[in-house]
């Protein structure tokens, strides 16, 4: 007993510490941290439901808490405003989550009946995947609908069925991709249940509870979504989030090539495989998962559980293949060192947040303005450093932000490279054919010259 709960520890607190020391310097697919986050302090700060930060409306964006996140934005909002608006409490919320998800994860195995190894290795090299990397990493509400999804698989292991949808179905409030959760669930529990009837009823009652709940804090959701019925699919590529994941980012080849071989190795011992949960879920996930239109590798998160599940039942009755995850996964800390080297320098962190919100408040007594009235226009990664009245200010999405803009933070260039960098970042020299600019002061921030411009 005494080392099994040991071992536990040690597995969580080498993944706890792995997180904390890519924290800012790994930053996979980073564009929408503090996107998603100005939702929630938008919400519970002024008031608002929509996207201020970059104005995408649905389906393009989520925009803001207006159709979906409200209870997610909730949490953030009661840890943040007391622990502050920084990347630091950002990411000592989602490890905290995320820690939590994987010890559901565990127990929720060991009462399938695997060994206890077995999961350790699950878990650590579930905790190594970037999926999970990028969720604790963030402020996108994946942290929210990841615990969802491993509470609901723990309480329906435990036989709590009606708790076990309930739960998952709440996921689908934090946003709509999460749809697969309480599929995935239902799904679980219909492998695990002889009374049909029983299961399907509770699965009712709970997505009416589920959708009473949505629409009271969302009333006019679907009657707006529904004039975007289809656009969303106007956009489809072919693989949907694998797409994205496995094919336009490249190092992500050999985790492929893994569980390909894996699923290879688990149909050639399909007859020794006596618990086949695992595969269905991994079909039902990555299945709906491949036809989603958005291709957010984010949502990743979701299926990767699975797959991995039955890559390993199949590794592991086929000891003489066991060399391809242990080189896989070696592989996989080698990326993170690659990513780690390029990006390490480029994450800002609570000293260059302070020095940027001490130039934004001398520009404000320049310009005789109150920081209730600051519209302020700039790049993605500098919203830590005022969040209050914060937008991209969008050329081609928000022309009226950017004519009410009353000061302006840009670089000359974006700063990630390697496929890293945000779509559109925000220019000095592009706003200023719209807006006429002049510089007030600049600041070096890691070797790139930040401008802090205002109306001439």
């Amino acid at each position: 007993m005494q080392h099994r709960y040991m071992l536990r520890i040690s597995v969580l607190c080498l993944l706890a510490l792995l997180y904390a020391g890519l924290v800012q310097k790994y930053r996979a697919y980073d564009v929408d941290n503090p996107w998603v986050l100005s939702y929630s302090y938008n919400a519970c700060h002024n008031g608002g439901e929509l996207d201020v930060f970059a104005g995408l409306p649905y389906p393009s964006g989520m925009e803001g808490v207006h159709l979906f996140g409200k209870v997610p934005a909730a949490i953030q909002c009661a840890v943040f405003n007391r622990t502050g608006w920084t990347a630091g409490s950002v990411v000592f919320l989602n490890i905290s989550f995320g820690l939590v998800s994987l010890l559901f994860w565990w127990s929720f195995l060991r009462r399938m009946g695997y060994r206890e190894n077995w999961i350790a290795a699950f878990i650590l090299m579930l905790g190594m995947t970037e999926p999970m990397v990028a969720m604790v990493e963030k402020a996108r509400y994946e942290f929210f609908t990841f615990f969802l999804l491993s509470l609901g698989l723990w309480l329906g292991i435990q036989g709590l069925e009606l708790a076990a949808v309930l739960v998952a179905a709440l996921a689908v409030e934090a946003h709509p991709i999460a749809v697969v959760v309480p599929i995935v669930i239902v799904v679980f529990l219909a492998m695990r249940t002889k009374d049909w009837k029983r299961l399907a009823l509770k699965a009712g009652v709970s997505a009416g509870i589920a959708a009473a709940f949505y629409l009271y804090l969302h009333p006019q959701a679907l009657q707006e979504m529904a004039g975007h019925s289809g656009k969303a699919f106007n956009s489809y590529v072919f693989g949907g989030i694998w797409n994205a994941y496995f094919i336009q980012r490249h190092r992500h080849v050999p985790e492929l090539i893994f569980l390909v071989i894996g699923a290879l190795l688990y149909w050639a011992q399909r007859a020794k495989i006596k618990d086949r949960t695992g595969m269905w879920l991994a079909l039902t996930a990555g299945g709906l998962l491949f036809f989603q239109p958005h291709l957010n590798p984010a949502y990743a998160v979701y299926a990767m559980p699975f797959f991995l599940w039955v890559a390993l039942q199949a590794y592991d009755l086929s000891r003489k293949w066991i060399w391809i995850p242990v080189l896989v996964f070696s592989g996989i800390l080698l990326q993170y060192a690659y990513l780690y080297k390029i990006n390490r320098h480029e994450g800002f962190g609570p000293q260059e947040f302070a020095a940027v919100g001490q130039r934004i408040t001398e520009s404000e007594r320049t310009l005789g303005i109150q920081d209730a009235q600051l519209n302020l226009c700039g790049d993605y990664s500098l919203w830590f450093a005022h969040p209050q009245n914060y937008s991209t200010c969008s050329i081609t999405i928000q022309r009226a932000r950017l004519a009410q803009g009353n000061l302006f933070l840009c670089f000359d260039a974006p700063l990630e490279a390697n496929g890293l960098s945000a779509p559109e970042y925000f220019s000095c020299s592009a706003a200023n054919a719209i807006v006429p600019l002049r510089e007030m002061s600049s600041i070096s921030l890691r070797g790139h010259l930040l401008h802090i411009e205002t109306r001439r």
